[in-house]
């Protein structure tokens, strides 16, 4: 089994980038669609939460407010960290469980962290795009100018590199980053 974690930050493509990986037949995971499970799911996550971040957590509809999450988190990295203390070890067993059945597994995930376990991973690949060109593409989907560049320069601080990571340009168009999924599946078949 080959567990491949695909990160990059915001605006970055990676999420492109491992839809072209599914369009190619391999299984693929999204780190944000398993916290959406775990916050529709997980009650007792849900309250340590409101613990670290206050009652704003659910909304009137008693739903987890993801925007209400966001900008506190990407506002305080003290809050970042506590919450992801609370989230990651939940997303690693959610990991560990779907992994157990296929030959192959692509894993989003917005960014590569000091607490990144990446003794999951047995290759990881970085997309990466330039701040402009990330921008552009926020706000091209809507967001904010002001909170795109805060969430931006967040990530920037906060991401960390792996040596043995791939690391991938997206600067150019869908199909330029389809031709370097394939570059990037020859790699790994010739690894």
């Amino acid at each position: 089994m080959t567990v491949i974690f695909v990160s990059g930050g915001i605006g970055s493509g990676k999420s492109s980038f491992t839809a072209l990986c599914a369009e190619r037949g391999w299984t693929v995971l999204d780190a944000d669609k398993v916290v959406a499970e775990l916050y529709a799911n997980d009650e007792i996550m849900v309250a340590e939460l409101s613990q670290i971040l206050g009652p704003g957590v659910r909304d009137t509809a008693g739903n987890v407010d993801k925007e209400f999450i966001a900008n506190k988190i990407f506002k305080d990295a003290s809050l970042l960290k506590q919450v992801e203390s609370v989230i990651h070890p939940r997303v690693q067993k959610v990991l560990a469980l779907r992994s157990k059945d296929v030959s192959s597994l692509v894993y989003e995930i917005p960014i590569i962290n000091q607490q990144t376990n990446l003794e999951l991973a047995d290759y990881v690949a970085v997309i990466t795009a330039s701040e402009q060109t990330r921008l552009e593409r926020l706000l091209a989907k809507g967001m904010e100018i002001s909170d795109a560049k805060n969430r931006i320069q967040t990530q920037n601080r906060q991401t960390f590199v792996p040596k043995k990571a791939f690391i991938i340009e997206n600067n150019g168009s869908l199909s330029d980053l389809s031709i370097e999924v394939d570059k990037f599946m020859v790699r790994l078949a010739n690894d």
